[in-house]
């Protein structure tokens, strides 16, 4: 499920595109920040959820069913973005607000598309259902938390950590990047949506 958030272009093209502003690094730097606490956030709420399920001692049964839902829910985002890829998009409004960000909305935007974005919030929820459900002490459920929240922000901090690496230099090679998946995000954004709500279902049904 990390890896579902990681791989969706969703955050990926907007860090792509805040390294073409007049602050760069800092915009950037704000983007990642705010991307990172949402998912903490998130993960940590469905943890907190799984450890009251297994608070008597039983299976949690209802957050096996919670997972599953999540699951047939994202299969059904996934398949609607598929059907609906050849549609116009507003993407390129959204391309020319970005180039106009500050480190304060990167801030606000990476908050808003990790939290309020209803794809990458099932995601991370069902991440923190099954770290809560699986995990044997509250030491070893917070390392899980930070582990799959880095890995699922591994791809936003990319493009930044490219670009303090290498300078100028990695500029046109990301802005390439950037127009591939301005393309192709719905296609992607299904794929995986698709891959890790079957995922989830398969897995919660063998649990009950």
């Amino acid at each position: 499920m990390a890896l579902g958030i990681a791989l969706s272009p969703v955050a990926v093209i907007p860090a792509i595109l805040l390294l073409l502003t007049e602050q760069p690094r800092r915009t950037s730097a704000s983007f990642v920040a705010g991307w990172l606490s949402g998912i903490v956030v998130l993960t940590t709420a469905g943890a907190l959820l799984a450890d009251v399920a297994d608070a008597a001692e039983q299976t949690p049964v209802w957050a096996t069913w919670a997972r599953i839902i999540v699951g047939l829910v994202l299969v059904w985002l996934g398949l609607r973005l598929w059907w609906e890829r050849a549609e116009p998009r507003e993407q390129p409004r959204l391309t020319r607000s970005l180039r106009d960000a500050t480190p304060r909305s990167g801030l606000r935007l990476g908050v808003l598309l990790s939290a309020l974005n209803p794809k990458i919030a099932l995601l991370a929820l069902g991440g923190g259902l099954t770290i809560g459900a699986t995990a044997t002490e509250a030491l070893h459920e917070a390392w899980e938390v930070v582990v799959f929240s880095l890995v699922a922000t591994a791809t936003v901090a990319t493009p930044l950590v490219a670009y303090l690496a290498v300078g100028e230099r990695v500029r046109s090679p990301l802005e390439r990047a950037g127009a591939w998946l301005e393309r192709n995000h719905a296609v992607v954004m299904a794929v995986v949506l698709v891959a890790v709500g079957g995922y989830l279902v398969i897995g919660g049904y063998r649990s009950l």
